[in-house]
């Protein structure tokens, strides 16, 4: 489901299937692993995802979204591990040339019967990007070249050591 709040903001909400972790500890820190090919998914712990942006000026966009899953294990019956993420983000760019990228976002990871994330330190998981460019049009057709530098900074596992 999609719309228009007012001139400028929209929203999208969507009900899809969700992620199936792998039970073990240590995998839990990998959550990319958990994403399904759309014929394999099944619809067991189904996901919610929405998200609001606002594009009411020129070049800029600003947003922010969010993911529910009750059970990001894919088990019927033995777990329910619940898993939520949320991002912001803000991508501009002027008739100048130049632009400025930045997001964040992170994830959240409950723990039910015992099998609890914090043993690994897994139950955040976060990161953030800045992004400034600049774009030289070399021609009146606006061919160019452009520059970006990016710096970036994740924790893919709560600041975890590597061997875990």
């Amino acid at each position: 489901m999609s719309g228009e709040l007012a001139p400028g903001w929209s929203y999208d909400a969507v009900i899809h299937s969700g992620l199936v972790c792998p039970m073990q500890m240590i995998q839990l820190c990998r959550l990319r692993r958990g994403r399904l090919k759309v014929a394999k998914a099944d619809d067991q712990d189904l996901a919610f995802t929405g998200r609001i942006r606002y594009t009411g000026l020129p070049g800029l966009e600003v947003g922010a979204s969010w993911q529910y899953q009750s059970d990001m294990t894919g088990t019927a019956d033995t777990f329910d591990i619940s898993a939520t993420l949320f991002e912001g983000h803000v991508y501009y760019k002027h008739e100048s040339g130049f632009g400025l990228r930045a997001l964040y976002a992170r994830w959240d990871i409950g723990d039910d019967n015992g099998l609890d994330p914090t043993t690994v330190n897994a139950d955040t998981l976060d990161g953030w990007y800045l992004e400034p460019a600049y774009r030289f049009n070399l021609t009146e057709n606006q061919y160019g070249v452009g520059v970006f530098v990016r710096y970036s900074r994740w924790d893919e596992r709560n600041k975890a050591a590597a061997s875990i």
